[in-house]
């Protein structure tokens, strides 16, 4: 599990906003939303710790090497970032529902969780 640790944090967002689209369901949206931000924090908690522990994480991409693939790279100060942005995400996810469907509609939300809306 710890050779997949990077990733995941941007994982989770990135597998849950299809599915928030296609639901149709504004608070299923929410839901998904909510439970996606959960997941990314859950994630940047444990991929911190773990490059406090170990120092820097790499993780290829496609697994290919560096010249010729994608090298993600995790070292403390992104960690401590991707911290913020995932506590800042959990902390705003139980107001967005009532906050979204005033701003922007019932019939639009599903599209706003999933990152569609322009």
């Amino acid at each position: 599990m710890r050779e997949h640790l990077p990733i995941l944090p941007i994982l989770f967002p990135l597998l849950a906003a299809p599915l928030a689209a296609l639901l149709h369901w504004r608070r299923g949206a929410w839901a998904v939303s909510t439970l996606a931000s959960l997941g990314a924090f859950g994630s940047a908690v444990a991929l911190l710790l773990e490059v406090l522990r170990g120092g820097t994480l790499s993780y290829a991409l496609g697994d290919w090497a560096a010249p010729y693939g994608i090298e993600y790279r995790v070292d403390s100060v992104g960690a401590y970032v991707l911290l913020v942005v995932a506590s800042v995400a959990v902390v705003v996810m139980p107001y967005a529902a009532r906050s979204v469907a005033r701003e922007i509609g019932h019939q639009r939300e599903p599209y706003l969780y999933s990152g569609l809306l322009l």
